[in-house]
């Protein structure tokens, strides 16, 4: 079970409109937000970790076969897609760049030859607003080039009453995307260009326990048991604009098949968190916590990547042969400033050269075995300069440093595929996966700036089961996993616990051994021509076997974001009434157990574990182009949480929205 994949109209039923709502229908893929519009993916317990500009995330997301680098980058509405797909574990061969953890593949449709119009409207309670558009077909009536232009806008008003003026934790997301494609052309090359905004408030974080939330229980009751409502010292807002250009060719030759991917991507971010403190009772707070908090956290980050790929497949006889080049070039400036009494300053300019080698070789032994092995070299190099002006948090002394580090690792992959009949099909794999070391996001002194942590690597083994009945009326998936990771790269806060003053510096180490294992189930079954049902459970044990931190001995303890039990099932209910009518019902059922947030497994900082139910409605009378639609998401209002981090004793937690409910329409002509 090496992929997980959901068709673009799958996603619209279900409303995914980021991958951050993948966690809801994936089993072992969960996902939060450290800061708003900052996302961190996980898969079976390995993740995002980086938030500075010298690290990468284990989880990659492709945009259209494109890697993108940055956490804020990767954030982005799904609109105009084929389809997603998941792939979990290490992609030691042809998904080499990091991806430890897995790969999210994000796919555009294609433009059709075929005149299409399409426009969706929804609205809805909490001040939603959502507006999609495509136009699409042929430019000329030879059908040479074919055209699609798309756009969305999607907004919501905060979750978080805050005392501060604005709601925190709104949407105000938007995106226009263009694509030009020569199906006709000897190379049938597409053009991909995007461009999109998003800016949100928050992060609207619910102050519980320790010095925060005893000092806000002192102000207020209600901010104190409502996580909608927040008095914590804690306000902002995040603004992005993402540029980005693919182009896509595939060339037949009488021996095989090229095909190239060159991308351009540019992130433009800009982000503040607020703890100036709580106007009117500023003196109470400060009083409380033994401190003040006022000030603002602010960043300014320009990146931009610019990659380039070129595979060639070989199919003969009873082999096909794949591989290709790879490189990879990111630039970022990152700006973090401290405003408080004194202020402090940290600036990072990190740049990332990676190339890469690979091959995978596929041979038919017969009709019922199939025998795959494949490797890629990869080589990374960083050069990053840091500069910092020490103030009252994070940096403690004044430096200018410059420091440059290579990694590089080979990484095999051997994959056993069986099919003992039609109906059945077992493989097991053995993979190896690999993630460059890097340089501290946010480095306190001297020391830490020029020293870089190092690379993260994983063999991973995986055995699954796949069978349909005769007539694919019901499909079973089943896969047993066991990932062993060597110098695992851990995120985590690092404070000194006797300075009343510390709330700490985020730092990266490297855990000795960790391993994530367990099982995951798939299943779908067709009741006859109008229902369908959909479910997935998974079983996580990831833990560190080996972690003696500075903050003490974590051997044991559970990784991030590693829920122990997962669940989802969906039904779908499709019925054809007179006159041609058609109804559809959409209902989803969603489970995780607690996350923890930190290697140490603060039981306050963690995020307990949910049920969500999500329920959609769609009308279309016969060949009318309206189609009308009802939609409730958190059916039952359940109060959840999307992240938690520790501090100063207790945890800020960011709630994620309650129950919403609206209505759409959708007009295709």
């Amino acid at each position: 079970m090496r992929s997980v994949i959901f068709g673009g109209e799958e996603l619209g039923r279900f409303r995914v409109f980021d991958a951050l709502e993948l966690t809801y229908l994936t089993p072992g893929f969960s996902a939060g937000e450290f800061n708003v519009g900052q996302p961190q993916f996980f898969i079976r317990g390995i993740g995002s970790n980086e938030d500075g500009a010298g690290g990468d995330n284990a989880v990659v997301v492709n945009a259209d076969g494109v890697p993108v680098g940055r956490a804020a980058g990767s954030l982005f509405d799904f609109y105009d897609l084929e389809r997603i797909e998941v792939l979990r574990g290490p992609q030691g061969s042809l998904y080499g760049k990091n991806a430890t953890g897995g790969v999210v593949n994000v796919i555009s449709a294609l433009p059709e030859e075929e005149s299409r119009r399409d426009v969706q409207l929804a609205v809805g309670n909490d001040g939603i607003l959502t507006l999609n558009g495509y136009w699409g077909g042929a430019i000329e009536h030879s059908g040479e080039y074919l055209g699609s232009l798309s756009l969305f806008h999607r907004r919501r008003d905060g979750v978080v009453n805050s005392a501060y003026g604005p709601e925190q934790s709104d949407i105000n997301d938007q995106g226009i995307k263009g694509q030009l494609y020569a199906p006709r052309s000897p190379y049938h090359w597409r053009l991909i260009g995007e461009y999109s905004w998003l800016r949100r408030e928050g992060p609207g974080r619910h102050a519980a326990g320790g010095a925060i939330g005893a000092a806000i229980a002192q102000t207020s009751a209600r901010a104190a048991h409502s996580p909608y409502y927040n008095l914590s010292p804690f306000d902002g807002f995040q603004s992005r604009d993402t540029y980005a250009l693919t182009l896509q060719f595939d060339k037949r030759l009488s021996w095989g098949d090229i095909h190239g991917i060159s991308g351009y991507r540019k992130t433009d971010l800009e982000s503040s968190i607020d703890q100036q403190g709580l106007s009117e009772q500023e003196g109470l707070l400060a009083e409380a916590l033994g401190f003040g908090l006022a000030g603002t956290n602010d960043v300014r980050e320009k990146s931009w990547q610019l990659s380039q790929e070129l595979r060639l497949s070989i199919e003969h006889d009873r082999w096909f042969i794949q591989g290709g080049l790879f490189y990879f070039h990111e630039d970022i400036e990152r700006l973090e400033t401290f405003n408080y009494n004194p202020d402090s300053f940290s600036f990072q300019d990190n740049i990332t050269n990676s190339i890469a080698l690979f091959l995978e070789m596929t041979y038919t032994v017969s009709e019922s075995l199939s025998l795959t092995a494949g490797g890629r070299f990869s080589r990374d190099k960083k050069h990053i300069r840091q500069s910092s002006i020490p103030g009252l948090l994070i940096v403690t002394s004044n430096y200018r440093e410059k420091a440059e580090k290579s990694w590089g690792k080979f990484t095999p992959r051997v994959i056993i595929d069986f099919w003992p009949d039609t109906a059945v099909h077992t493989y097991f794999s053995v993979a190896t996966g690999y993630k460059s070391g890097g340089f501290q996001g946010q480095a306190p002194n001297a020391m830490a700036a020029r020293t870089p942590f190092d690379e993260e690597n994983v063999l991973a083994y995986e055995l699954g089961i796949k069978w349909h009945s005769p007539g694919g009326d019901t499909r079973l998936y089943a896969a047993i996993f066991h990932m062993a990771y060597d110098d695992l790269q851990v995120l985590q806060l690092v404070d000194d616990p006797g300075d009343p003053h510390d709330i700490g510096v985020i730092v990266t180490e490297n855990a000795a051994d960790a391993v994530s294992q367990g099982i995951e189930l798939e299943w779908q079954v067709s009741l006859g021509e109008s229902w369908q049902v959909r479910g997935n459970y998974s079983y996580l044990d990831a833990s560190f076997k080996e972690f003696a931190s500075t903050q003490g001995d974590f051997a044991g303890n559970v990784l991030r974001n590693s829920p122990e039990q997962a669940a989802a099932l969906s039904l779908t209910y499709q019925r054809i009434l007179a006159g041609n009518a058609e109804l559809n019902i959409s209902y989803s059922h969603s489970y995780s157990d607690l996350r923890y947030q930190d290697p140490a497994n603060i039981k306050i900082s963690a995020v307990p574990g949910f049920e969500l139910v999500n329920l959609d409605l769609s009308y279309r009378r016969g060949d009318a182009p309206w189609t009308l639609g009802f939609w409730i998401d958190n059916l039952w209002d359940e109060t959840y949480f999307i992240h938690g981090f520790p501090a100063l004793g207790g945890s800020l937690l960011t709630p994620a929205p309650d129950r919403n409910a609206g209505f759409s329409i959708r007009y295709q002509f």
